[in-house]
């Protein structure tokens, strides 16, 4: 491999790279030190006011590189992708658009007119189970210990309010369930009876 400062042949491992370039021990020490390289630089045309690092970054010669084109591409639209003409479009941020797209994105758009349904034709499903408000603050004694409680926290045990602690001291939610299932048996017991009628007639 070629030391970019004295253009002589090194080993790969022999050579320091700085950037792309690799640089031989002497070149690289001089690099550093940012002294004049000697007899490598005049050969390489180098001026004596010149380092390496200055010379290596400037720009080669035009034989050595092509000069850069840049071609130019037609301006198109954003969003349609269509081939802006003489006129340009319009910038709106960082998008550039045609005058057709532009239209559509800044025209109000028409508004959907919906007719009304008389109130026979809504549907009743929609409409919300009619549950009578309770004040959440409103209070009531408990028949069992006569502490004020609140309504909405009070327990209902035969149509009368007791606090939690009463209703559950009590076994009320126990004999609740016993009128309850007693009162099952007793519709069902009520509904044979009138299944066996209905066979006798």
């Amino acid at each position: 491999m070629e030391c970019k400062g004295c253009a002589k042949d090194f080993s790969e491992s022999q050579l320091k790279k700085v950037g792309k370039w690799g640089f031989c021990p002497p070149c690289f020490d001089k690099l550093l030190d940012g002294s004049s390289a000697g007899n490598a630089e005049d050969d390489r045309g180098i001026s004596s006011g010149e380092t390496l690092v200055d010379h290596l970054a400037a720009p080669e010669s035009d034989e050595d590189s092509p000069p850069l084109v840049i071609q130019e591409e037609q301006a198109r639209c954003t969003v349609c992708n269509a081939v802006l003409g003489e006129q340009g479009g319009h910038d709106m941020g960082i998008l550039t658009v045609c005058g057709n797209c532009y239209q559509e994105l800044i025209s109000r758009p028409e508004p959907v007119k919906i007719s009304e349904e008389a109130p026979d034709e809504a549907d009743t499903a929609d409409a919300e189970p009619d549950i009578p408000w309770q004040d959440p603050m409103e209070t009531v004694p408990c028949t069992g210990c006569r502490r004020t409680i609140k309504k909405v926290a009070a327990k209902q045990f035969q149509d009368v309010p007791y606090c939690p602690d009463c209703f559950y001291k009590n076994n009320y939610h126990l004999v609740e369930d016993d009128i309850a299932s007693e009162a099952t048996a007793a519709d069902e017991a009520t509904a044979a009876d009138n299944a066996g009628d209905d066979q006798n007639i």
